[in-house]
């Protein structure tokens, strides 16, 4: 099962590829949009930043009639939001991803996460971006909360991705001045929202989609919180006078094919000389930072994680050789000389039996025919009574004559394989009637069927005539094709 997967933010096309399924085969496209990052506080006070919104999740299932092969369609991986700067508090938005069809219609679609704000006058965390576009949609979890007054960081909300929502990154504890001491949220994971922070330690992670469980909060005799892993979220730090730590970071996520999946939160981050951790690949989001009273932070705040685009498809399950015998008909631009191999081989398999020419009938020469009637087991889902039905470019067919009793007998010498469903169908160039074969029926269509037999003419005599009474003639009325002619 063929699987690619896309995280440059620079690509903007991505061509199908050639064994893309158009008959049988599956295919499934999903998107994460980037997260969001955390805000950092703004003034100077000690006072938290939101999280930021974890990216959305949607899917395309089945994906493969919406493409075809050697199709350049557009797309776009959604970059993580940018980081959070002191003169730049607010955190910003992840970017949508999506891919788009060769007529340039959205197909599927994950919004990117918002970004959480400062923390000084606004109370609004990054909100989780929502699967816009696609078969199952998703919405990523929301940044930590923080009150105007609590001054605690929070934590970044997790990716949503294909087992359900993201989960909201944990709010900060409240606490006051003199002391300062705090925990900050911790990291949405996406099977679990995250743990309550206190004034002794920060919240806990989320546990991840596969049970696996959060980053421990910080304390004071241990003031960073653990990382996440397997899309589990981060913990959150501790501060005080004493010891100022960082959150921890998101974990990866793996619960989509190729090994990746969508992220987890971050942790929520104190202070000072302290850089932000960073959340889960893919669409996780950062924890907010705060601000000490001095103004002399020199660490920096993080950004959310990029997006993802996943493709995984099955190439079509069909046979090279046909079950029956195709109606193929196709003005060529050129002369197709029969009498050479190699344009014979384009309708004989390598076993020597008839080709299966595609759902369209274009394997052969390339382009579709105008005409292409056939019944098929060569992975086509069609029978006896869908044979008028033209695959090929020109129009539709209808039958017009009455059905005939079919007979599974054959002359001696010749042998028939009747199609799917016990009949043997053949078709009228002329008129575009589509008859029922049977040897034992005398009437073509209501008429008398009518052969004619000529040789060559007796050679002069050149003395005394010879005269016969009886003309006997040995004839072979039809013999079993060759194997590859159709």
């Amino acid at each position: 099962m063929p699987t690619i997967v896309i995280t440059d933010t620079a690509q903007t096309t991505w061509t199908v590829p050639s064994d893309w399924p158009t008959v049988n085969g599956t295919a499934t496209i999903e998107c994460i949009g980037g997260g969001g990052s955390g805000g950092w506080s703004g003034g100077a006070i000690l006072r938290g930043g939101q999280g930021g919104g974890g990216g959305g999740f949607a899917a395309l299932d089945p994906a493969q009639s919406y493409f075809s092969p050697g199709d350049v369609v557009s797309i776009q991986v959604g970059a993580g939001g940018a980081a959070a700067t002191r003169l730049s508090p607010n955190g910003h938005g992840g970017g949508g991803t999506f891919v788009k069809d060769v007529g340039g219609t959205i197909r599927v679609e994950a919004a990117g996460g918002g970004g959480g704000q400062s923390g000084a006058t606004i109370e609004a965390p990054g909100v989780g971006g929502a699967g816009l576009v696609g078969t199952t949609k998703f919405t990523g979890g929301t940044g930590g909360f923080v009150q105007f007054t609590a001054q605690q960081p929070g934590g970044g909300g997790a990716a949503a991705g294909p087992l359900g929502n993201g989960f909201n990154g944990g709010a900060g504890a409240v606490t006051s001045s003199p002391s300062y001491s705090y925990g900050a949220g911790g990291g949405g994971g996406t099977g679990g929202a995250a743990g309550a922070a206190t004034s002794t330690a920060g919240g806990a992670g989320g546990i991840g989609s596969g049970g696996m469980a959060g980053g421990a909060g910080g304390t004071s005799g241990g003031p960073n919180g653990g990382s996440g892993s397997d899309g589990s979220g981060g913990g959150g730090a501790w501060a005080s006078a004493a010891g100022i730590g960082t959150g921890g970071a998101g974990g990866a996520g793996t619960d989509l094919t190729g090994g990746v999946g969508a992220g987890g939160g971050a942790g929520g981050a104190g202070y000072g000389n302290v850089t932000s951790a960073l959340p889960g690949k893919y669409g996780g989001a950062s924890g907010g930072r705060s601000w000490y009273v001095s103004g002399t932070d020199t660490g920096a705040a993080a950004p959310g994680a990029q997006g993802i685009i996943v493709i995984i498809y099955t190439a079509d399950t069909i046979s090279d050789e046909a079950s029956s015998a195709d109606l193929f008909f196709s003005p060529t631009s050129g002369f197709v000389d029969l009498t050479q191999a190699g344009n014979r081989r384009k309708f004989i398999s390598a076993t020597g039996g008839a080709m299966f020419l595609g759902g369209d009938g274009s394997a052969a020469l390339g382009v579709q025919p105008s005409v292409f009637l056939t019944v098929t087991g060569g992975g086509l889902s069609s029978t006896a009574d869908t044979f008028a039905n033209n695959n090929g470019g020109g129009g539709s067919f209808s039958i017009t004559a009455a059905p005939i009793a079919l007979s599974l007998s054959a002359p001696p010498g010749v042998t028939f394989q009747p199609a799917p469903g016990g009949s043997n169908i053949v078709g009228d160039y002329r008129n575009g009637n589509i008859y029922i074969f049977d040897l034992d029926n005398p009437y073509d269509n209501g008429t008398n069927r009518r052969w004619l037999r000529t040789w060559r003419a007796l050679q002069q005599p050149v003395r005394q005539p010879t005269r016969f009474d009886q003309l006997r003639v040995a004839m072979q009325t039809g013999a079993q094709p060759g194997k590859g002619v159709q």
